[in-house]
């Protein structure tokens, strides 16, 4: 069976039995966690798991009407765990402006059972109060002990969404899949009060939603609509003869934008791709545009479908930065991923802009984040466009400001004199390419640790249409470290990830962290950042940031989501190994449910 050269989204959880622990953002970093990681399985086909002609494009795309389903986004969230208890106190108000470095453990619970599972996504609900999440498991007892319910999953492997409600109960699960394996990667809100979930399946059919779509490869992506009482209203999948796999999703203006990896040489690409062949190598990214409009007769129809390819070697995308619907803050959409960006280098950080109109994409912007020889190689892992709450001017048209989070390896700390590197995505038809990348910068500082460990990195860049980091900051050990999750709020940026390194801390940042020493082998982290702040970046080089905090147990602990709220906390969803993961006092499962992996839920502030 054909798989992707690199392969599902870092986190994936594994027993020791299992494949190793592997973010897949190339062969620098492929090598380096196959040797030191088991959380992370980097080949989602093997079992047990744990961790086509051109379409018909509708016009409908357009950015254009910034008031159309203006107010679908929510930033505010709160809730609790996954069982029946009451909700937790109140944040004192305006505790988003307290900028001090302590952090407070509100809540933190498992969610899981016998088997292996994992939270890969959040996004908020209309109701205040309450928050959606999404991911996989291989527990048949069922994710939140909902055997008990008569809701069990129909596969080895199945992708699951749910909310929890203001009064801490699990509400609306619905698990996602057939008879093969199956995940559930990303979410995004609706408007009103459901959401919209991408993913994966290996599922001809699924035994309670009907996909529309023809069956094309082993493995296909997915997107669906689920309303806020757990229905599946809308389902399609999409895909070629190989394996693709939806990695990011967002609303905006009516259009919903997924981007994901592909290795298919005939995905159905539509008319108004801006790249209608795959490129080279073991695998592309690709965009997907789909115009969503709910109760209508067909409320998920395929607007566009492209490659993003560097036309060199090993592509992909999981990332993706849009404004919410109805702001003034740019036009464009930002993706983000990994690109070859010259022969001879490894994959590199990559962002790319894209904006539509009048039912055409155009691609704006192609940025390799310092592709020079230095960087041994990376990956952009997560994005968010910058809030409109952040004091400092923000374009009203083309590209908007965007934070992005991943990880990389760098051995020097400057690039080599006239470094750059060009990350265009041209047109076979001559049509619209990107821009050329920009040269080189020196921000990225060299690693912290060997050659052959990671170092998370954060990084800004203006939505002036330049396309030049503006800042980034590294934030590491002497071990492995991965940014794999960022979301903002109200001036405020949230970074969450996991580390091998027990450096990880500042004496300082020690101080005010829910655990200043690495417990396990690996530990989830969490960093806020405050986005107004001109010093964000330290002299070194290294994240100077508000706080930053250990969280997790003995075992291995991998942070794979994080969604900020307007009242200064941050829930942080993932896995854990750990029998004896850090709890808050009223965590409604309180032991450890077995198998690989247990996911977990928690808020902290």
């Amino acid at each position: 069976m054909a798989v992707l050269a690199t392969a599902a989204p870092a986190a994936s959880v594994a027993t020791s039995a299992r494949v190793p622990l592997a973010f897949a953002a190339g062969l620098f970093i492929g090598v380096w966690l196959t040797a030191h990681h088991s959380l992370i399985n980097t080949s989602p086909s093997s079992a047990p798991k744990p961790a086509a002609s051109a379409a018909r494009p509708q016009d409908v795309l357009t950015d254009e009407d910034e008031d159309t389903h203006r107010g679908w986004f929510r930033s505010a969230v709160a809730g609790t765990n996954h069982l029946e208890a009451a909700p937790p106190p109140p944040l004192p108000p305006q505790r988003r402006k307290d900028d001090s470095k302590k952090f407070t453990l509100l809540q933190a619970t498992y969610v899981g059972g016998t088997g292996d599972d994992c939270i890969t996504a959040l996004a908020p609900a209309k109701q205040n109060g309450a928050v959606w999440f999404a991911g996989y498991t291989t527990s048949m007892d069922g994710v939140a002990a909902t055997a008990s319910r008569g809701v069990k999953p129909a596969g080895a492997e199945d992708g699951f969404a749910a909310m929890l409600t203001p009064s801490g109960s699990l509400s609306a699960l619905r698990y996602l899949g057939g008879s093969a394996d199956d995940r559930a990667t990303a979410l995004a809100p609706d408007g009103a009060g459901g959401v919209l979930v991408a993913g994966y399946t290996e599922s001809d059919t699924w035994s309670t939603v009907r996909l529309a779509g023809n069956v094309a490869g082993r493995r296909d992506a997915f997107v669906l609509h689920q309303t806020a009482r757990g229905t599946v209203d809308a389902a399609l999948r999409v895909g070629g003869s190989g394996d693709d796999e939806a990695r990011a999703i967002a609303l905006r203006n009516g259009v919903l934008w997924v981007a994901g990896v592909t290795d298919s040489i005939d995905l159905p690409t539509t008319s108004n791709a801006p790249r209608a062949k795959r490129g080279g190598g073991g695998r592309d990214g690709f965009v997907l545009a789909i115009k969503f409009t709910p109760k209508s007769k067909t409320p998920l129809a395929i607007a566009a479908l492209t490659y993003a390819s560097a036309n060199i070697g090993t592509d992909g995308l999981e990332a993706i930065a849009a404004p919410p619907t109805g702001s003034s803050l740019g036009l464009g959409i930002w993706f983000g991923g990994e690109v070859t960006a010259r022969a001879g280098l490894s994959v590199q950080p990559w962002l790319i802009g894209m904006s539509s109109s009048r039912g055409a994409v155009h691609v704006s912007e192609s940025l390799t984040l310092c592709g020079g020889e230095e960087m041994v190689g990376g990956r952009v892992h997560a994005a968010v466009a910058e809030s409109a709450a952040v004091r400092r001017a923000q374009p009203r048209r083309g590209m908007p400001s965007v934070w992005a989070v991943g990880s990389s390896v760098s051995t020097s700390v400057t690039p080599p004199p006239g470094s750059s590197s060009s990350a265009v995505l041209t047109s076979p038809r001559g049509g619209v390419a990107g821009a050329e990348s920009s040269n080189c910068s020196s921000w990225f500082h060299a690693t912290h640790g060997a050659a052959t460990h990671a170092d998370a990195f954060v990084t800004r860049i203006a939505g002036d249409g330049g396309g030049d980091p503006q800042k980034g900051a590294r934030l590491g050990g002497s071990r492995g470290d991965v940014a794999h999750a960022i979301s903002s709020d109200r001036g405020r940026v949230w970074v969450a990830g996991f580390t091998e390194s027990p450096e990880l801390l500042t004496a300082e940042e020690a101080k005010g962290a829910l655990a200043p020493n690495l417990r396990g082998r690996s530990d989830a982290f969490v960093a806020k950042v405050n986005a107004e702040s001109s010093t964000w970046v330290g002299a070194d080089g290294r994240l100077s940031a508000l706080g930053v905090t250990y969280f997790g147990g003995s075992g291995e602990d991998a942070a794979r989501a994080v969604l900020a709220a307007d009242d200064g906390s941050a829930w942080i969803g993932g896995l854990t190994s750990s029998a004896d993961f850090a709890l808050s006092a009223d965590a409604q499962q309180r032991r450890y449910g077995g198998g690989g992996s247990d996911a977990f839920l928690a808020r902290l502030a």
